[in-house]
């Protein structure tokens, strides 16, 4: 498996040779402590969407977050599954 970040490309695991994509897909989730759970397929989006949040639900906080605070309490969860 590689790992985030490797050679700059996103993280991606081989799949068992049953399956014919060659690579599992990817999507971010964040559960945000308000209750509302904020989604991403690629960690651009996932950040994208969580400062949106951050600006709209909590102005107070948004900067004081960063794109690595996000990414961290972010979960990369298989497509599909």
């Amino acid at each position: 498996m590689s790992r985030a970040g490797h050679r700059g490309r996103p993280y991606t695991a081989l799949v068992p040779d049953d399956h014919s994509s060659g690579e599992l897909q990817f999507h971010y989730v964040l559960d945000c402590p308000c209750g509302q759970v904020l989604t991403g397929d690629t960690e651009d989006d996932i950040v994208e969407v969580s400062f949106a949040h951050l600006r709209e639900k909590h102005p107070d906080m948004a900067d004081s977050y960063e794109r690595e605070h996000v990414l961290f309490m972010a979960r990369r969860l298989v497509k599909g599954r």
